[in-house]
C-alpha cells in the first residue's frame, strides 16, 4: 500500500500492538527510544528540514488507574529532554466536563489527573479544527454519547 515505507509498533508491550507509527524513509528518520501498552515515545528527524523533535503517540487505556501510570511515565520523558516536543494521540479523558455529552457522568479526578499532567509537563492544547468531539458511539438520539478525547 505505501511501498518503501517503514514502521514501528508497540506489540512488544501489547499482543495487540495497539500503537503505531508509519512514516516515508525519504522524508524523515524515526528512533524508537521508549514504549509501553499505551504510547511510542521517538526521536523525529526531519531530513529535508534538517531539523530533529520528539514525538509521542498516545493510545491511553480506559481505565483511570492505567491511565495515571501514563502520565506518570509522560511526565519522565518529559524531564529528560528539552528540545521541541509532540505529544498526541487518544488520551480516553476529556480536560473538561464540557467535552463530553450522554453515557455516564465525567468524574472529577479523571478531568482533575489529566489536567494535572498538563500542568505538571506545562503542555497545553492546540487549537482544534474542524468537529468538536472526536469520539462517539455512533447511536443516535436518547442513546447517543460523544466526547472529545483526542
Amino acid at each position: 500500500m505505501m511501498p518503501n515505507w517503514q514502521e514501528i509498533n508497540n506489540s512488544d508491550k501489547d499482543p495487540r500492538g495497539r500503537v503505531w507509527i508509519l512514516w516515508d524513509p525519504f522524508y524523515f528518520q524515526v528512533t524508537k527510544l521508549a514504549s509501553s501498552d499505551q504510547f511510542i515515545h521517538t526521536k523525529v528527524n526531519d531530513l529535508n528540514a534538517g531539523k530533529s523533535y520528539y514525538l509521542t503517540v498516545v493510545y491511553a487505556r480506559n481505565a483511570r488507574r492505567d491511565r495515571i501510570a501514563l502520565w506518570e511515565e509522560l511526565k519522565a520523558i518529559n524531564s529528560r529532554y528539552n528540545e521541541a516536543w509532540i505529544l498526541l494521540g487518544d488520551f480516553n479523558t476529556c480536560r473538561v466536563a464540557a467535552d463530553k455529552i450522554g453515557g455516564s457522568k465525567l468524574h472529577p479526578r479523571d478531568v482533575l489527573d489529566f489536567n494535572e499532567f498538563l500542568m505538571d509537563t506545562a503542555l497545553d492544547e492546540l487549537q482544534a479544527t474542524g468537529d468538536f468531539y472526536s469520539w462517539s458511539n455512533r447511536v443516535t438520539g436518547e442513546g447517543r454519547i460523544l466526547s472529545r478525547i483526542d
